[in-house]
């Protein structure tokens, strides 16, 4: 699944017509044009297709229900920052090799300008390594990672996607990443 940021640009030009009256009754007929341009970027992400057949006349963008001009198609790859969030709680004790391995297998997945992040959380949660390119020293700690707590203690899942989303918005605000479900957002 090849994954591409491809902006799609719409010019709305909006020219506005005004009249102006004069001094004494006496009309003077002015006028002043106000053109608006918004560039506006869609996101879209591409599964099945390969994205290096999709065209501008493959898109339709709507803006109020009317169909709006594609004037600026382009395909922008930007790089990815992501957190990995490794659960290490009592319950998954018996998984946590098979968690460790998909971590470093997604890790692998990553090109090398990608930056990545590795958290873990159980009744709490912790920052192992911060947003890097360095690839290597994450792997590194996740092969440390141990399960935290020997109790079957509240698995504080919620408050540690809020706390990682919260720090890749903050640490990564020029990349690509996923900004989690609405009711995450801040």
């Amino acid at each position: 699944m090849k994954i591409l940021r491809i902006t799609m640009t719409t010019m709305l030009i909006s020219l506005c017509l005004f009249s102006m009256n004069g001094l004494n009754g006496h009309s003077i007929k002015g006028y002043q044009v106000k053109v608006d341009v918004d560039l506006v970027t869609t996101d879209v992400t591409v599964i099945g297709k390969p994205a290096s057949e999709l065209k501008r006349e493959d898109f339709i963008i709507y803006d109020n229900a009317v169909a709006q001009p594609i004037t600026y198609f382009s395909y922008d790859e930007l790089p990815l920052a992501v957190a990995l969030l490794v659960d290490v709680s009592a319950s998954i004790y018996e998984y946590l090799p098979s968690i460790k391995l998909g971590a470093v297998s997604a890790l692998r997945r990553l090109k090398p300008q990608e930056q990545a992040a590795l958290f873990s959380f159980s009744y709490d949660r912790w920052r192992n390594v911060d947003l890097t390119q360095d690839k290597l020293l994450i792997a590194s700690k996740i092969g440390k990672l141990k399960v935290r707590s020997i109790c079957e203690c509240e698995t504080n899942i919620y408050d540690a996607i809020y706390h990682t989303t919260n720090y890749l918005r903050k640490a990564a605000p020029d990349r690509r990443r996923d900004e989690g479900s609405p009711e995450l957002r801040g």
